[in-house]
């Protein structure tokens, strides 16, 4: 899958960005862990979109489509990153590949998650080593991805199906791989008309999500991920997931 134009990407994401914004505005989900939502959805309106290789300026929040291979201080494979740069600004890059709008859209509010960390210190650095604050990070990143792909692309149908797959306990879980789970919640669950158009790099990013969300769902009970605000201690047991499945890290 080769690289698309800054252009084309930049459309891609805004195009994304503005449709979860609609679609958790017409929604109104209800339960506490939507607070976080909302305040990812009023970050999202701030930002400034840049395209290049190096950050401009600050502090606003920065979302950067890179025109080139990224720069060695970045994860050459992730298509989405958030990155703490020398100046002590959080920003989020984008390297150019194909994905969809809707879980483009996805992908940048998981980064985005990260960010909001950052700015209200409860992660004060993300590109800290300490692995139990990285893996916090990522479950309340996965968290707040799941509620938003329950809200806006699975016309609420996902937050059930985790909560029928967390009955089965989270041993039994881990004997399926992510492949297995992500795809079959995303054929239960997922209407025709979001399923077209999807490239191997973004079905990937999309079983992830899926698979750590079913994940954090069983390590949740008896609460339901709606109803989760404190995820203290999920990031081990979402660590404890990745192990076991070989993921090869974030």
């Amino acid at each position: 899958m080769g690289a698309v134009s800054a252009n084309r990407t930049l459309r891609v994401l805004q195009q994304g960005v503005n449709e979860v914004q609609r679609a958790v505005a017409a929604r109104r989900p209800a339960g506490v862990a939507y607070a976080r939502v909302q305040r990812l959805i009023d970050a999202s309106r701030q930002i400034a979109w840049m395209t290049g290789s190096a950050p401009r300026g600050g502090p606003e929040l920065q979302v950067i489509i890179l025109d080139g291979a990224p720069p060695s201080h970045l994860n050459s494979d992730a298509t989405f990153q958030a990155n703490k740069d020398g100046d002590g600004n959080v920003r989020v890059y984008v390297q150019r590949r194909s994905y969809t709008p809707l879980w483009a859209g996805m992908s940048l509010f998981h980064e985005l998650a990260h960010v909001l960390d950052y700015l209200e210190n409860v992660w004060r650095d993300p590109n800290s080593i300490d692995v139990s604050e990285m893996w916090a990070g990522e479950a309340r990143a996965y968290h707040s991805e799941a509620l938003l792909i329950d809200t806006v692309i699975a016309d609420g149908r996902l937050l059930p199906a985790l909560d029928e797959l967390s009955m089965q306990g989270l041993a039994r879980l881990l004997t399926r791989g992510i492949d297995d789970i992500g795809s079959t919640l995303h054929n239960d669950v997922v209407p025709p008309r979001h399923r077209r158009g999807q490239e191997d790099r973004e079905r990937g990013a999309r079983n992830v999500a899926l698979a750590f969300a079913a994940v954090l769902a069983t390590g949740a009970v008896p609460r339901r991920l709606e109803d989760v605000e404190d995820l203290s201690g999920l990031g081990e047991t979402l660590r404890h997931a990745a192990e076991t499945w070989g993921f090869p890290g974030l």
